[in-house]
């Protein structure tokens, strides 16, 4: 039981990450100017490079979102993932030792400027692709594959809509001044 509920997990958050990165890739190549921009923002590389990195970073994103999906790469898509995860969450640290926290994260998605809850968010995913970094087993059935697609699709949903307050939440702060507990109240 413990063992079928670890798998379920585990190629959840497998899925779930790949669906991420997926999701990721295909903003910042949607818009590569705009990422290269991003990747400017953050001063950690050369201007030569920039151009080769807003190529070579989507492209492993796509990489480890595919290496995740299939039981027989699982491991190394959460190796390389994890990875990919960990230097975005080093560059927003050190970014952030630097002052540098009026800067778009460059995430995909919504603009979230940067902070210190990015950085434990990357470091949370990374923790989520243990268990499949570890010791993929896949699923055993078609079904714990159809759940598993099914929790890492809610939790896609969750996640985006997430984003799109904390956007909102510093869009309207930033236009109005006041939080949404000065709008809608709060605890008393």
């Amino acid at each position: 039981m413990l063992a079928d509920l670890l798998r379920l997990f585990s190629g959840s958050a497998a899925a779930f990450v790949a669906l991420l990165l997926l999701r990721a890739a295909l903003h910042k190549a949607a818009d590569a100017s705009r990422f290269e921009g991003v990747l400017a923002d953050y001063d950690l590389a050369p201007g030569w490079a920039l151009k080769p990195l807003r190529a070579i970073l989507p492209a492993l994103e796509i990489a480890a979102a595919g290496a995740l999906c299939f039981g027989p790469t699982q491991v190394v898509g959460a190796v390389l993932a994890g990875g990919v995860l960990a230097v975005y969450g080093a560059a927003m640290a050190i970014a952030l030792w630097r002052g540098r926290t009026e800067i778009d994260c460059g995430c995909g998605g919504p603009a979230l400027q940067l902070g210190w809850g990015l950085v434990v968010r990357n470091a949370t995913l990374v923790a989520m692709l243990l268990p499949a970094a570890l010791a993929s087993t896949g699923w055993h059935a078609l079904s714990e594959a159809g759940v598993g697609w099914a929790v890492a699709l809610v939790a896609l949903a969750g996640w985006i809509a997430c984003e799109q307050l904390a956007a909102n939440h510093r869009r309207m702060r930033k236009a109005t001044g006041l939080s949404a507990v000065d709008l809608f109240g709060g605890a008393a």
